[in-house]
């Protein structure tokens, strides 16, 4: 997000100033998340919807529909009413205004993925701004920083505590894989094409992707190389293998038996040599809070509400490689049960 904020500020700053405004901060808010009313995995699910978008933005509207979706233009106003009525049956929507509208009662199922980011910006009339004397500027321009941190602090703790009330009233959120992601992220390069030109200025989407197409790179270049990915995921899915063989086949004779064991050790040591790791995640953790972590379809059931969420039990360990500091690419995530609420 901040590649991009930092690619188009400048420009943005310029236009806002030639008709008499003064932007003091323009940056992250939260994020939006897919809310429906069957389960969606895949842009496969999302195309069988009907989901809401803006009334009266035509271009987008297009686009969708280009794409192969099928979106149903609506006033805000109408998003709860469209759902009641079956008009519409999916919503792009921040989890905090999921609740407080109490959308999530009819749409109870929300997609573990970040669709698209909500910005916020604080602009003045340029006449007032230069009324205020310039010693003054720089302070009022810290003393927002400040406030916008604390709000985005505050907005991301209040998205996990409204989706924990959420999850304690009956939603249910649908972690993906990694493959089921990478389905998505290539349903996204697909659209591309469709956004340049007409909904993003032709100038403005070459200056993000075109000219910060270095900064970009080095930031993919924190999770490792698809091809790379792809070797580590094989060898792991063999030992994985090897492991239940072995346990499925008591009566193998002691030769063959130690024979698998000397490759999934020689595969094992293979991975570690290039800094591969196998992990498991706390118990306690809250599953909405840890990466690398994929719940099983078991749960265990309790009655305390303090307790939905979080992992109860690792089922299998997860492998993982460090990139920088305390930071890792997850290679295959920890298969884990969680505490579900008992339904009374």
């Amino acid at each position: 997000v901040s590649i991009v904020t930092d690619a188009l500020l400048p420009e943005l700053e310029k236009k806002l100033e030639k008709n008499g405004f003064k932007l003091l901060y323009f940056g992250e808010l939260t994020w939006a998340y897919w809310f429906s009313t069957e389960p969606i995995k895949t842009p496969s699910d999302l195309k069988k919807s009907k989901f809401f978008t803006w009334a009266g933005d035509f271009r987008w509207e297009e686009i969708w529909k280009k794409a192969g979706y099928s979106p149903v233009p609506l006033a805000s106003t109408d998003i709860l009413t469209g759902l009641q009525t079956g008009l519409i049956n999916a919503i792009p929507t921040m989890p905090i205004y999921a609740l407080t509208q109490q959308s999530f009662g009819i749409a109870k199922n929300m997609l573990d993925l970040k669709w698209g980011v909500v910005m916020a910006g604080i602009i003045f009339d340029s006449k007032v701004w230069n009324r205020i004397p310039i010693k003054y500027h720089k302070e009022m321009k810290s003393v927002l920083d400040d406030i916008l941190e604390r709000n985005q602090k505050l907005n991301r703790e209040s998205e996990k505590k409204s989706i924990k009330i959420m999850v304690e009233n009956g939603l249910r959120v649908h972690s993906l894989t990694e493959k089921e992601i990478d389905v998505w992220v290539e349903e996204v390069r697909e659209f591309q094409p469709l956004l340049k030109g007409d909904v993003i200025p032709e100038e403005t989407y070459n200056k993000v992707i075109t000219n910060k197409s270095e900064e970009l790179e080095s930031y993919k270049e924190a999770s490792t190389n698809t091809k790379q990915k792809g070797l580590f995921t094989s060898l792991i899915s063999i030992i994985d293998f090897i492991e239940k063989f072995n346990l499925d086949n008591n009566n193998l004779d002691e030769k063959t038996k130690n024979y698998l064991i000397a490759i999934q050790d020689k595969l094992e040591i293979a991975l570690s040599s290039t800094g591969i790791e196998k992990f498991e995640p706390n118990l306690n953790d809250n599953i909405m809070e840890v990466m690398g972590c994929t719940p099983s379809r078991k749960t265990q059931k309790t009655n305390n509400k303090n307790k939905v969420n979080l992992i109860s039990r690792v089922l299998k360990p997860g492998y993982r490689i460090l990139i920088k500091d305390d930071k890792f690419n997850y290679i295959k995530n920890a298969e884990v049960e969680i505490f579900e609420l008992e339904q009374k």
